[in-house]
Formats: structure tokens, sequence, C-alpha cells
């Protein structure tokens, strides 16, 4: 059965710079290993005013992989969030939503989205970690869904799973 939910959302629900999402992205590239991953060039475009484009259709980093005789990519896209909504957080909008499904579309590979929650965007109090394909059509996310995806340790590395491609 389907519910449906009203969200009251600040007008402008917060803002997002380059500074905040460059904090944060590189509070996460550490976490990734240079002995199982290599970083592919840069993805993100800005307009003038440091904010994203419409038209940067890309996560915030792809990955190569070679383990266990399989290789392959993977794109991860980096989220900073100061706090929830009354229990629902907005990580995306629709055009991006849309983005991120045409490039894992396209690319035919896997998207994990990583979200930093609270604290500040260099040291988040919390870190998820959501296989896009689960949330691919939601940019509003249910607290409560989201508490299989916080990672008990922000600040440890993250290992892929090149069987079954999870980042964890």
């Amino acid at each position: 059965m389907r519910r449906n939910v009203s969200i009251i959302l600040p007008a402008h629900h917060e803002s997002y710079d380059r500074q905040q999402t460059e904090e944060f992205e590189q509070f996460i590239l550490p976490k990734f290993a240079t002995t199982d991953f290599t970083r592919l060039p840069a993805q993100k475009t800005y307009d003038l005013d440091n904010v994203y484009t419409l038209s940067s259709h890309r996560p915030s980093f792809v990955f190569s992989y070679e383990q266990n005789q399989k290789k392959g990519f993977f794109a991860v896209e980096c989220k900073w969030r100061k706090k929830d909504y009354n229990g629902y957080m907005p990580w995306t909008d629709p055009n991006e939503l849309r983005n991120y499904r045409d490039y894992q579309e396209k690319m035919n590979t896997a998207i994990f989205i990583i979200i930093g929650l609270g604290g500040v965007p260099s040291d988040p109090t919390n870190v998820l970690l959501i296989p896009f394909r689960y949330i691919s059509e939601l940019p509003v996310l249910d607290m409560h869904y989201l508490k299989a995806y916080f990672r008990p340790m922000p600040h440890k590395k993250f290992f892929l799973d090149v069987e079954n491609l999870v980042l964890k």
C-alpha cells in the first residue's frame, strides 16, 4: 500500500555551494585506497557563480578497479546535508536524478551515492552509502528507510566486493 506524505521544506532547503561540495568530496576521496582503485579524471563543471551546472551529468568520481581477475569501473556521487527535515532528506533534484539514471544506463555501470549528514562537510557526523539503483526514483529520502545505509565508522576506507559489485 502506497501512502502520500506531505513534506514541508524551507523555500530553498539548503544552498550547496562549490566549497561545501569540494570539502565533502575531499573528506571522501582518501577513503578509496589507491592500491584498490584508480580515480579517473575529474568530471564536474561549474557555472560562473560556482554552482554545478545542469549540464554536469556526471557523478563526483569515477573509479576503475582490477581485483581477482575482474576489472571494471563504478561511479560515486557525493552529497552533504546539514540535517534532515522532519525525518526526510532531500538529496537531489529531479533533473539531477534523471542525469544519474541516464549516466548509469549510458555507461552501464553502478553508481553509489555517499551522503554526509550533520557536522561539517569536511567532517560529517554520519556517512551513508546507498546504491543508486535503490533510490533512482526518489529525490527525497525517508530517514527511516536510510537506517540500513549508515556506515558505523564514517572514517573507514571503502571496500569493493567485486563479485557482487557492492561498495562497503
